[in-house]
Order: C-alpha cells, then structure tokens, then sequence
C-alpha cells in the first residue's frame, strides 16, 4: 500500500486507505445479500487497491545520476528541550560520536557529514570554543558539514541548521519554518497563559519563523534538501526541496523528548514513505533514533539502533528525476478538500430537505 505515495503523496495513501476500510465495511453490512453482482465492483476496487500497488513496486527502480558517501552520526544525546546537561555535553556527545565514522572503509570518501537536529547545544557562531571543534572534526573528515544548533540574529532565536565548510566555516544556513506550537513557540501567549500559566512558561522564548529555502549547494554536481524534525510531515516544504533541484533530502531531527515511545518510528516511518514520494534518498538521522537512510524504492540502505552511538557511512545514490506526485500531488490535496467538502453539503441539504 505504501507505494500509493508515488502517484499522489500522503493525502492519497489517506484517501485509499479510508476508501478501502469503506467498501470493507459496508460489503460486511451487506454480505447476506442475495444478488452477488452488486459485490462485483467493489471486490474489483479492492483488487486494483492491492494490485496497482503491487506493480508499482515492481516497477519503482529509478536510475540515480549520481552517488556520494554520507556519514550520518547519531550521539545519543538527551537533548531534550528541558534538558539540564551541562553546557557543551551534547556537541561533545556527537563529537564523540563522530569517531565511529573512521572504523569505516570509506571514511577517506565522505563527501558530507551530517549531524542531527540540536547536536550542538552551542552556537558555533557565538562560541569560539565550539567554532574550534567543530572545525577541527570537519577538516578531519575533510568534507562539508551539515549539522543542527539554535542561532540568534536580530534579536531572535531559530532552530537552525549549518552548512559548514573546513577551514571556512557556515557557508549557508537553514531557519526551520514550522516551529512546533507549545514546544518551540507559543502562539498567543498572554491567551493560554491564563489557563495554565505553569505549562505555557515551561517555553520562555519561542522561536522565529525561518523564511530561508533548505537547498544547499554541497559541490557543483551535488544538491542536498535539508528540513527540520516535523516539517518532515509538511507536503508543501518537501515540493520545494524537490523544485528546488534537492537530489537527496537531509530529515535532521531530534526525538529525545519522546523517550522509549512510538514517535521514532512514526516519525521514520514518515520519512520512508517521503523517500518514494518524492523519488530521493531520505536521510533521516536523529539525536537518539530511530535513524535510517531510505532509497526512493522504500528499502531501507542502513539503520542505526536507537539510544546507542553510531555511524552510518554509505554511498547513497542521488536522483533527479520527477515521481508523480511532486506534479499531481498538490492538485489531489485539494479536490480532496473540496471533494470533502461537497459530500458534507450534500449530507446536509438532504438533511434540511427530509
């Protein structure tokens, strides 16, 4: 089922997934029915809702254009948003972290290292310290280096992602444009303060909504999409990755909060289906897991346990090519709503008119 995502994105996997549990349900309603014809089209709807998939699976290999080595390290940090760790004990955790990427055999070939959400709980544009280290690992693996911190420029805060070149430092930077409400920003403080002022005051200062595009231009032939934990689940930021000309996505997030709960795997279940959506490998590495490199068939390259330090260093191939729901998707979004919508006022006219 999952390769319905190819034709039309999340809202379709949706939509044929409730269509399904539909004509099931209603067939079981009326299974003692004496004419069998009438169960005719709905047991061919449900062949073509199992077999279109099943073929699609077959038929999903995509050439890749190109192929780069990436290391994505996880620390297993406890960065959490409440964390009370001592200042510089996460940045150190994914330095240390990092040592794992030279057991590999293609540690010589690591054309971009890539940390998690949060991984530097120091701003390297703010630390000399942290600048000095984070440099020092970069020219060491002698590649660029994408990472997460918070930054600070004109008076606000953003969970950012750096763009990190040896010897150079940021080259370019990512704001995540979804902050999520009561955790990275409250909307309309002073309103639900006065439900439960305690609970709102745990987030003292929200961040700032970025405004940036995530391409970043690694090498002349070499384009990475990068995003933020949850946007992950927003349709419209990965269409611009793609449109953006983003050859493999970078999904850096930060599951520490969740503890020993399902998030990680919804969340990385997510991502698996993005990879074949969108036709691009899926770099989903996290703080804690569960981290996993996805190809655009949805197999995964390499998984790393969760709550466990670990490298994965892979030769991830790079795409260029346009699945159909990058050009259809948006359009399915909404004659769904609209679709929705007109059932609803359908239902409600012949309410009033009985």
């Amino acid at each position: 089922m999952s390769q319905w995502v190819f034709f039309g994105g999340l809202s379709l996997l949706t939509f044929v997934l409730a269509l399904t549990g539909s004509i099931l349900a209603i067939w079981f309603l009326h299974r003692k029915g004496r004419n069998s014809l009438k169960k005719v089209p709905a047991l061919a709807m449900i062949a073509a809702i199992v077999i279109i998939p099943a073929v699609t699976a077959l038929l999903n290999n995509p050439t890749s254009t190109n192929s780069k080595v990436i290391a994505a390290v996880q620390g297993n940090a406890n960065a959490g948003l409440f964390s009370n760790l001592d200042r510089g004990t996460i940045l150190q955790n994914h330095l240390d972290a990092t040592e794992l990427v030279f057991e590999s055999e293609l540690a010589d070939q690591v054309d971009l290292l890539v940390w998690p959400e949060n991984a530097s709980d120091i701003d390297p544009l703010r630390s000399v310290s942290a600048e000095a280290k984070i440099d020092e690992i970069a020219a060491r693996i002698g590649a660029p280096f994408s990472f997460g911190t918070i930054t600070s420029r004109d008076g606000e805060s953003f969970n950012s992602t750096l763009l990190w070149r040896p010897g150079v430092g940021a080259v370019d930077y990512y704001d995540k444009k979804q902050p999520v409400p009561f955790a990275e920003f409250v909307p309309n403080r002073e309103f639900w303060r006065l439900f439960a002022p305690d609970l709102i005051d745990l987030v003292p200062e929200g961040y700032a909504f970025g405004t940036r595009d995530g391409i970043f231009e690694i090498e002349q032939d070499f384009v990475a999409g990068t995003l933020i934990c949850f946007e992950i689940a927003e349709d419209g930021i990965l269409r611009e990755l793609v449109a953006g000309g983003a050859e493999v996505i970078l999904s850096q997030t930060n599951n520490a909060d969740f503890g020993y709960s399902d998030e990680t795997y919804q969340q990385a279940g997510i991502a698996q289906l993005r990879a074949i959506e969108t036709g691009r490998s899926v770099v989903n590495i996290s703080t804690v897991g569960l981290s996993a490199i996805y190809l655009p068939t949805g197999q995964v390259l390499s998984e790393l346990v969760w709550y466990q330090p670990g490298a994965m260093v892979e030769e991830v191939p790079l795409y260029s090519g346009t699945t159909p729901a990058m050009i259809i998707g948006a359009w399915f979004d909404y004659a769904n709503l609209v679709g929705a919508f007109g059932v609803l006022l359908v239902f409600y006219f012949r309410k009033k008119r009985r």
